[in-house]
């Protein structure tokens, strides 16, 4: 039988409840893990990937390879699969190791690509993000990295996940 539920509370609560004995993907929810105490889990690696689209025509900074080098070098993925993920996440970067990847944070080096580049430094720039919560905490700390790098003028807009997709 497969059944669908209105959200993550949901199918954790009929996990909880015994109504179902298993379910395939669970986004990163801290309550989920009182439910999980008594359960027996196997994981299966299932392929999906999270990233910071750019629109270069939004934002003229945008457009130059030194900013987006530095907006990519300023965030620190592997906090981010730690914290948000719970460490059941693997950074992925393209011609690296996941271990590569997981270590090119480096803030010295998005600052001097932000140096090189050329960018309006009263321009603000907007990350938008669905409005669900292992997200939102995610966009905040790569406009956190970004901040600690040089790039604070960024505001984070939350869209309803039915918008978002559309």
């Amino acid at each position: 039988y497969i059944k669908f539920f209105d959200g993550s509370s949901a199918l954790l609560d009929a996990f909880r409840l015994k109504r179902i004995n298993g379910f395939g993907f669970l986004p990163p929810f801290p309550e989920a893990h009182e439910v999980f105490e008594n359960a027996a889990i196997a994981r299966v690696l299932l392929p999906r990937y999270y990233a910071v689209f750019l629109n270069t025509t939004a934002n003229d900074s945008l457009a130059d390879p030194n900013f987006r080098l530095a907006l990519s070098r300023a965030v620190n993925r592997g906090r981010i699969a730690d914290e948000v993920f719970q460490g059941d996440a693997i950074s992925y970067f393209p011609g690296m190791t996941a271990e590569e990847a997981r270590n090119i944070f480096h803030t010295e080096s998005a600052t001097s690509a932000l140096a090189k580049a050329k960018f309006d430094a009263d321009a603000s720039l907007t990350l938008t993000v669905p409005d669900v919560p292992f997200l939102v905490k995610a966009a905040e700390m790569v406009v956190s990295d970004w901040s600690a790098a040089g790039i604070s003028a960024v505001t984070i807009r939350k869209v309803p996940l039915a918008r978002f997709r559309n």
